[in-house]
């Protein structure tokens, strides 16, 4: 299973991706930018700071310890490894009839 968000300008540093209790998968991010720019009779700065998370839930097949991240050209791709899916037998339980 791959994920993948848009996230230009970012660099790795500015980006966290955690498991949570190996059921959720929790990307969250702060982007922060100062652009001076200096004429000959003003001064002009601008700021601008934001903060994003996202969360998901993962399957009941999902291998939250093999998870893996790059960022590559704007766009973080997470990956989430799966193993096959096992189907349990149903459960049969005989009653007595009385």
């Amino acid at each position: 299973m791959t994920y993948f968000l848009p996230a230009p300008g970012l660099k790795k540093e500015e980006i966290k991706v955690q498991v949570i209790d190996d059921g959720i998968l929790s990307i969250s991010g702060e982007r922060s930018k100062e652009e001076i720019n200096e004429k000959d009779k003003y001064r002009r700065v601008e700021r601008s700071y934001g903060k994003f998370s996202r969360q998901f839930k993962l399957p009941k097949n999902a291998k939250p310890h093999n998870v893996s991240a790059k960022v590559e050209n704007g766009v973080l791709t997470v990956t989430v490894p799966k193993s096959e899916v096992t189907e349990d037998a149903p459960r049969l339980h005989d009653v007595q009839i009385s």
